[in-house]
């Protein structure tokens, strides 16, 4: 029977999940990872944001933590990242007279997506703006309608039926995540006799 290191076999281990959380976060999309394992001394990595082009770099000198080291820096940096590209808008219209929130995730709603669903119809909007704003603004116009006779849930039921619209739970990176129910005030229309 031979004899086995265990610290040997821990580092092992270690670089093997290593490596499958690379392959496993390459193949998500969302970014590009570069591992190089420099003359068994060293762990270095450059993880690539593919949305923005931005690079991050790191290295851990390989010793009986140096693998786990470059798991837990990479899990932070790609989980930073991730967490980047979800955002929030808040719709408001009139003066508190109505507002709802939606969660745009990029890394699922990609610009691409937002360019079919923005020429989708033909909408006058500001192209010059933050594109996902523009189209925040656009959703909320149909929600504010749906608001007068639905609650969130019932509004998230008609969005996944709508044609040019994405579903409203989140699974094409689009979620609603609060709105007010609209309603008209009687004191507030004027009548004149003629």
């Amino acid at each position: 029977m031979k004899n086995i290191n265990p610290e040997s076999t821990c580092k092992y281990d270690q670089l093997t999940i290593l490596i499958q959380l690379v392959d496993k976060y390459n193949e998500e999309g969302i970014v590009l990872i570069k591992l190089d394992f420099i003359y068994s001394a060293r762990i270095e990595f450059t993880i690539t944001n593919l949305q923005t082009g931005l690079s991050y770099y790191a290295k851990y000198d390989y010793c009986s933590l140096g693998a786990k080291m470059a798991w837990v820096g990479l899990e932070f940096l790609y989980n930073q990242i991730k967490k980047n590209m979800i955002k929030k808008y808040k719709i408001e219209y009139g003066f508190m007279d109505w507002e709802c929130t939606l969660e745009i995730n990029e890394a699922i709603f990609t610009p691409e997506l937002l360019k079919e669903a923005l020429d989708f119809f033909v909408w006058d909007y500001d192209k010059t703006n933050n594109l996902y704003e523009e189209y925040a603004k656009k959703i909320a116009k149909q929600v504010i309608l749906l608001s007068m006779q639905w609650n969130e849930e019932g509004i998230i039921d008609e969005f996944s039926t709508m044609e040019g619209f994405p579903p409203l739970d989140g699974s094409l990176g689009v979620k609603l995540i609060r709105c007010d129910t609209f309603e008209f005030d009687d004191d507030e229309f004027s009548c004149n006799i003629k």
